[in-house]
């Protein structure tokens, strides 16, 4: 049987050992986040030219900015703050480096990718892991995240390529930090993960959100547009595809929550792609959701405000599926619509509908993986994250529901009376 783990120290997080030792070893310590500061510590990493990009550079201080005036940051989230923004502008000049040096890159074409969207906790991630088994298809692994790109040495075959053992190092470091999270959401170094995290290094997207309280950025993000930030992860992925090329099939799959808010873009940017939308009952994506969220957040803050993990947790469900269903009728390639109970139910059918509409053979070799993966999978192998929506957050699952009455009546999700 799993262990039960029941998260109730959001305003006053209890950390692990490890990460208390990190937070009182930094206190009063300065972390310096001005732009030079910045570019002097990633030019110190690289062996390529430093990658000066004023934009990157302003969104990257107007997000701190914000984070640091809603809330305390501890030394600990400073020093992750300072390490983000390295790791993006070290990452950018490299993929600046590739494209510049090698110009066939840009004619690497990213063709029809299959492209999962969804709220947290209404399947994707299972549903990605089991795509993924598919030889065709191409996903980000979790390593490549960490340092996406070669160094120079590792591509003139000067030095061996360790970006794996690197991005496994920091993978681990992770679960040090917050030792609950890979329960709630199970990826580990070599699994399939979201495009996000490479988004991120532009300060683009959601992912940079979970680190702090900023409502500014937020609302950007869903009420503008954000071809300019798709474009940046087509370059990206064009890179990624062209350095390991080697490493799996030659169409994307991707996923993540993030292109439910930004549907033109995707249109815009991946015209010919393969929707797969999945849809559960709102109350418990809120639920799992505003868990999460306030549990990532004592990466930063200490001490936190509950209203305001529940206002962050809420602005940012709003603005994923009202985007949802303002943008989804002016997609232009094949749509599929995944409904979490169903998927339960009969996940081999579900996936085999999902090749037909991609274009892909649902042949004996596919159904031999699915099957496969199926028996070996271990449900809440981790520990069993109790939620509590009243006790930990005294709100109602009804209450919630109705916040999102625009999207239940749009699309006919299962109504769960209690929380799996």
């Amino acid at each position: 049987m799993s262990e039960s783990i029941h998260i109730s120290d959001y305003e006053n997080p209890v950390y692990s050992p490890e990460m208390a030792e990190l937070i009182a070893a930094l206190e009063g310590q300065p972390v310096a986040l001005d732009s030079e500061t910045l570019l002097r510590l990633a030019e110190e990493k690289l062996d390529v030219p430093l990658h000066r990009d004023a934009a990157m550079l302003q969104r990257y201080q107007a997000f701190f900015a914000e984070v640091q005036a809603n809330g305390r940051v501890h030394g600990m989230g400073l020093m992750g703050l300072q390490q983000n923004a390295v790791d993006g502008l070290t990452d950018v000049s490299r993929l600046e480096y590739l494209h510049a040096t090698y110009p066939e890159i840009a004619q690497t074409p990213i063709e029809r990718p299959l492209i999962v969207a969804g709220m947290p906790r209404s399947g994707t991630t299972h549903l990605l892991k089991l795509l993924s088994s598919e030889p065709a298809l191409r996903t980000m692994k979790r390593w490549q995240t960490f340092q996406s790109f070669p160094t120079r040495a590792m591509l003139d075959g000067r030095e061996a390529d360790n970006r794996r053992e690197y991005g496994a190092q920091r993978d681990q470091m992770i679960d040090i930090l917050l030792p609950h999270q890979r329960a709630m959401f199970d990826v580990g170094a070599d699994d399939s993960t979201e495009e996000i995290e490479v988004m991120a290094k532009g300060c683009y997207g959601v992912a940079p959100s979970f680190l702090g309280h900023v409502p500014r950025y937020d609302h950007a993000f869903y009420n503008t547009d954000q071809t300019d930030a798709y474009r940046f992860l087509y370059r990206y992925l064009q890179a990624i595809q062209w350095v390991d090329k080697e490493r799996s099939g030659p169409r994307w799959l991707l996923k993540t929550p993030q292109h439910l808010g930004a549907l033109t873009a995707v249109r815009n940017v991946f015209p010919d792609a393969c929707m797969v939308f999945t849809h559960r009952d709102p109350a418990s994506v809120f639920t799992s959701l505003v868990s999460m969220t306030g549990y990532i957040l004592r990466i930063s803050y200490r001490p936190i405000s509950k209203a305001r993990i529940i206002e962050k947790t809420l602005a940012m469900q709003h603005g994923l599926l009202r985007g949802l269903v303002r943008d989804i009728d002016a997609m232009t390639g094949p749509v599929e619509h995944v409904y979490f109970d169903q998927f339960l139910k009969n996940k081999a059918a579900t996936v085999e509908r999902i090749y037909r509409a991609a274009g892909l053979e649902f042949d004996d070799a596919a159904r031999r993986r699915i099957a496969e993966l199926e028996a070996t999978a271990t449900r809440n192998r981790l520990g069993k994250v109790v939620y509590d929506l009243e006790g930990d957050f005294g709100l109602k699952r009804d209450d919630i529901r109705r916040e999102f009455a625009y999207y239940t009546d749009r699309f006919p999700v299962a109504i769960e009376e209690t929380q799996e």
